[in-house]
Parts: C-alpha cells; structure tokens; sequence
C-alpha cells in the first residue's frame, strides 16, 4: 500500500540521520539545482504529490523543487519548475515501497527502474542499483502540516 499524498519527513535507517536540503542551501525561487543530504542540518520536510499506479512526484516542502537524478550521480532538488521527465535528470516520477513488514521503513526509486536512493559516505544520497542494505531504507514519517 502506498503512501497518501501530503508532508512527510524522510531519515535514513543506516545512519539515523533526516535527508534534505542543508538549511544554508535552501532554495530560492529559481534556483537551478541542490543537492540532497542526510545530515543534522537540514530541512527533512517533504511533499509527496501521488500521481496514482504507486507514482509520486516528490517536492521540497518550502518552494515546491521537484527531486530529479540519474544514476551514480547525487539526488538533487531543481528549480525553475522543471517538468516530469527532464532527460538526463529525470524522470521525476518515483515509487515508493515498504521495505519492512512491520512497516514504516521504504526504498524509493525510480518509477521505471529499479535505481533508487541511497546514503553514500554517511552523507551524501545518491541514485544507485540496489543491493538491499539499510543505506537505500528510508523511514517516512507524516508531519502534522
């Protein structure tokens, strides 16, 4: 069962830490491009817009920056109000799946591949294959907003 649309704030279950926009790279509107941590320093807040068949657009919370990336490079949030499927970068489209019965815990990828997120370097959130570790397992928790 997927995940409504709404807020959401996402941690990563390897290290504990929220993923986000570190809050000295917050966006500005028409900002092109920022990258995506897990850190302490950072806006863990999330809008999940659910486009139905388990497909969701994922947006930074403050200015709506839709989350893009291709694989082996580093998950970014894009200004400029960059479409579904910008190329290289996209497409924008992401799945959202449990990967844990007792619930609570995720992998996010790709709508039409299996590469997803994960933590590189305890920090850095990345677009890779799969391998099943707790570094691309995300807890995605609904905010009050």
């Amino acid at each position: 069962m997927g995940l409504p649309s709404g807020t959401y704030r996402i941690s990563c279950l390897a290290n504990q830490k929220m993923v986000g926009l570190r809050f000295d790279d917050l966006m500005n509107t028409g900002d092109p491009i920022k990258q995506i941590y897990a850190s302490d320093d950072i806006d863990p807040t999330w809008k999940f817009e659910e486009l139905g068949d388990g497909r969701y657009i994922i947006k930074t919370s403050n200015m709506g920056n839709v989350l893009a990336g291709e694989r082996d490079h580093a998950l970014c949030a894009f200004g400029g109000g960059f479409p579904v499927g910008m190329g290289n970068n996209g497409p924008c489209e992401w799945a959202v799946e449990e990967a844990d019965p007792s619930g609570g815990v995720y992998k996010i990828h790709k709508v039409d591949s299996q590469e997803g997120w994960m933590v590189q370097g305890d920090r850095q959130v990345s677009i890779g294959f799969p391998n099943d570790t707790d570094e691309e397992k995300f807890m995605i928790i609904p905010t009050m907003e």
